[in-house]
């Protein structure tokens, strides 16, 4: 009998390593082609997962992010300038909708940003100038293939980030971008994390990928 458990306990534990495996494989950036030398080059501003969820004052721990009211101020003033200057912005939501996506929110996110769920909508505070949003099965925005091909039909080759998380979300969509030649900025007083005690470690994690950090005063 004891050799009976020892191995149904053997084979739970391949199981979940097996699971922990693939989910971390689903959740990686992506990789896609390189995206061409556009005769028109345009910019994009990005706003990554300003919604109830993670962000609104009602959202439940380990939400919302603290000081997530001082950055949706930010947001709304980067994206007025960017209407100023003929800059796209670009919302992105989080749905996680597949199986592997639902349990990765289970597991990392307290059951937050599932389709289909009134939380995933945007914050009420959040101001939103234009009907280009995408929704995201993934951290990377990149998982989304309407997102992508977006970019290259209006010619966008740089990209500024902000948003949440800087240590996920964020990162990932900027990998992603990273990885099809994209040039690609961080707002550093435009991104949060959770644990902003990693903050600095994160931010040079980014650095170490090429990817640009800027303040919003340079946007």
């Amino acid at each position: 009998m004891e050799k009976i458990v020892a191995v149904f306990l053997a084979f739970i534990g391949v199981c979940l390593a097996i699971l922990f495996v693939l989910l971390t494989v689903s959740m990686m950036p992506t990789r896609g082609r390189k995206i061409s030398e556009y005769d028109d080059p345009q910019k994009a501003l990005l706003v990554i997962d300003i919604q109830k969820d993670f962000t609104a004052p009602t959202a439940q721990p380990p939400f919302p992010y603290e000081k997530a009211g001082e950055l949706i101020t930010t947001l709304n003033e980067l994206t007025a300038i960017s209407r100023q200057r003929n800059i796209m912005v670009i919302y992105l939501r989080q749905e996680f909708s597949d199986l592997f996506g639902k349990i990765f929110s289970r597991i990392f996110c307290r059951g937050k940003g599932i389709k289909g769920n009134p939380g995933t909508g945007f914050d009420d505070r959040l101001l939103i100038v234009s009907d280009h949003i995408f929704t995201k099965p993934r951290g990377d925005a990149f998982s989304n293939p309407e997102f992508e091909s977006f970019l290259i039909q209006n010619q966008i080759n740089e990209l500024y980030l902000t948003g949440i998380d800087a240590e996920f979300c964020v990162y990932h969509t900027a990998k992603g971008a990273i990885n099809r030649g994209y040039l690609v900025n961080v707002l550093t007083d435009a991104v949060l994390l959770l644990n902003e005690k990693k903050r600095e470690d994160i931010m040079e994690k980014y650095r170490k990928n090429g990817i640009a950090l800027i303040p919003s005063t340079e946007y």
